[in-house]
């Protein structure tokens, strides 16, 4: 466990690579799991816990399928358990290092809210640098290709998410 634990460390700040990743399905489930279950931690600080339950089940089977998806299409398949658990180990760890200003910033911190903004910006900012890191790595493609998978990738989350957070709001209040 602390050789996993060590790995997402590693390649959270871009010092290993998603080939490095054991090849374990216990090691993937277990990511799979710590990404969805700290999905809900953080969506559970403005939504109800069966709304983040639903809402990260959404966004780590997008990653799963987008993962899926481009090493489909590059003709590399057989380095999908490996992917899959870089992206959501490294996800997860970057969640843990993102609770206390996720937690913060739910209390109304006014005074100090556009200091926790740029933090929450550089956050972000390091998650489509790690993810296009093990894109880039897992896929053999240019680091520009892998940023815009990045980019492509939390945009679609992120508007997927806000959309279904809209639906369920409205289902809320009728």
């Amino acid at each position: 466990m602390l050789q996993w634990l060590t790995f997402f460390y590693k390649i959270s700040w871009l010092k290993a690579s998603p080939k490095d990743a054991p090849l374990s399905h216990l090691a993937q489930y277990l990511a799979i799991v710590s990404y969805w279950l700290l999905g809900v931690i953080i969506l559970s600080v403005s939504q109800s816990f069966l709304a983040a339950c639903f809402l990260s089940a959404v966004q780590t089977g997008l990653l799963v399928f987008f993962a899926n998806i481009s090493l489909w299409i590059r003709k590399t398949p057989e380095r999908i358990t490996q992917t899959i658990t870089a992206l959501t180990g490294t996800g997860a760890f970057i969640a843990v290092v993102s609770l206390p200003f996720v937690f913060t910033m739910s209390q109304g911190a006014t005074e100090a809210s556009i200091l926790f903004n740029i933090i929450w910006l550089v956050l972000v900012i390091w998650e489509t640098i790690v993810i296009a890191h093990i894109f880039r790595n897992a896929m053999d493609i240019h680091i520009v290709a892998a940023a815009g998978m990045a980019m492509v990738f939390l945009y679609l989350s992120a508007a997927i998410t806000f959309r279904l957070m809209r639906v369920i709001a409205y289902t809320a209040t009728s």
